[in-house]
């Protein structure tokens, strides 16, 4: 049985720490394009945003049957499936300032 999308969305949006995300853009000065000018996003907009990304996660997971995710500005949505019954069972928000990844495949 997948999660509930909508329970896990607002669980991720009352639990997030938007402060220490806005604080790290501000003290970066992390500007987003906004219509015609770069602008450090508002606590609403880096919400709003998230909303977007977490939605498409998980819309994109249930139809593709299989892990999805999506991201931009700094933020990172990710919906895990299982491969047995292909349910979601985690749905995930994450911002991102530096990250490595290195494996090889069998």
């Amino acid at each position: 049985m997948n999660i509930s999308k909508q329970e896990a969305i607002e669980e991720i949006i009352k639990y997030f720490n938007w402060d220490r995300v806005h604080k790290a853009m501000v003290a970066l000065d992390w500007k987003w394009a906004t219509n015609e000018e770069y602008t450090v996003p508002t606590h609403g907009d880096l919400v709003i945003h998230a909303l977007n990304l977490l939605h498409s996660a998980y819309d994109g997971a249930m139809k593709e049957k299989t892990n999805y995710s999506t991201g931009t500005g700094g933020f990172y949505a990710r919906a895990f499936v299982d491969e047995e019954t292909k349910d979601i069972y985690e749905l995930k928000l994450s911002f991102e300032l530096c990250s490595w990844e290195h494996y090889k495949e069998d």
